[in-house]
């Protein structure tokens, strides 16, 4: 698992140091952004090496389900998992392929962490 790299964007700071203390406490690497545009610049940098997404769907700027898409163009294979306190739009995530769950806020660490896990581990499988 240590090997592993989440990157998370959600721009509560405190939502985004919650996640970031998440991930390393159960031994995932990471880089965690307030900024989806920084996030999107690291992800085309490393896209190789990034292992799952996980971002807020409500943010300025640029939303989940648009930052998504464009990781999409960037390399399909890579799960999106999406954290929202908003209803999500059915139609948004039928366009957005990589988009593998969404999940509510406030968020169950649990729960999470299981999505986490699943996404890397069936990536790694279609992979192969």
């Amino acid at each position: 698992m240590g090997e592993k790299l989440v990157l998370v964007v959600d721009d509560e700071g405190m939502v985004k140091e919650y996640l970031e203390e998440l991930m390393g406490r159960h031994g995932y690497r990471y880089a965690a952004f307030t900024d989806p545009r920084e996030a999107l610049v690291f992800f085309e940098m490393n896209t190789t090496k990034v292992d799952v997404v996980v971002a807020d769907i409500k943010m300025p700027g640029i939303t989940g389900y648009e930052l998504a898409a464009e990781m999409l163009k960037i390399n399909a294979r890579v799960p999106v998992i999406l954290i929202s306190a908003y209803f999500p739009s059915l139609s948004a995530v039928q366009e957005t392929p990589n988009v593998k769950r969404i999940l509510s806020k406030p968020i169950s660490s649990s729960l999470l962490l299981e999505a986490v896990e699943t996404e890397i581990r069936e990536a790694g499988q279609k992979a192969v």
